[in-house]
C-alpha cells in the first residue's frame, strides 16, 4: 500500500513544481535582447520600422521658443502652461541626435526656433 504524504509535503512538492515551471517560462536578459533584436530586424524587413515622434509646442508669447515632448506626453509642470500651443508632430529624424537624447533623458527639451 502506497505511503500517504502529509499535507506539508504535498505543498512543498507543489511549490517546487510551480518554481520549475516559472523558471522555464522566464527569459534571461540575453534571450530577451536576442528576441527584441530579431523582432526589430523582422520589422525592418517588412518595412514597418517605427519612427519615434515628438510633439512640438510653441510659446505664443515668444514664438521663437519651442518645447519638444514625447508624442502624446503631457507638458512638463511649468509655472504657466497657457502660452504653450501644440504646433505639430515631429519625427525623430527631423531633429538633431543631441536634441532627441535630451528629450529622452529629461522628457522634454527647449529649442530656439529662430
Amino acid at each position: 500500500m502506497p505511503e500517504k504524504m502529509n499535507l506539508p509535503d504535498k505543498n512543498k512538492i507543489a511549490e517546487e513544481q510551480i518554481d520549475e515551471q516559472t523558471a522555464a517560462l522566464e527569459e534571461t536578459d540575453e534571450q530577451l535582447e536576442a528576441r527584441c533584436v530579431t523582432e526589430e530586424a523582422n520589422a525592418n524587413l517588412r518595412g514597418a520600422t517605427p519612427i519615434q515622434e515628438f510633439d512640438l509646442y510653441v510659446n505664443s508669447q515668444e514664438p521663437n521658443l519651442g518645447l519638444y515632448v514625447r508624442a502624446g506626453a503631457a507638458l512638463p509642470d511649468l509655472s504657466s502652461l497657457h502660452p504653450w500651443e501644440f504646433y505639430r508632430a515631429v519625427a525623430a529624424n527631423e531633429l538633431s541626435a543631441e536634441l532627441v537624447q535630451r528629450i529622452q533623458i529629461d522628457g522634454h527639451a527647449f529649442q530656439d526656433l529662430g
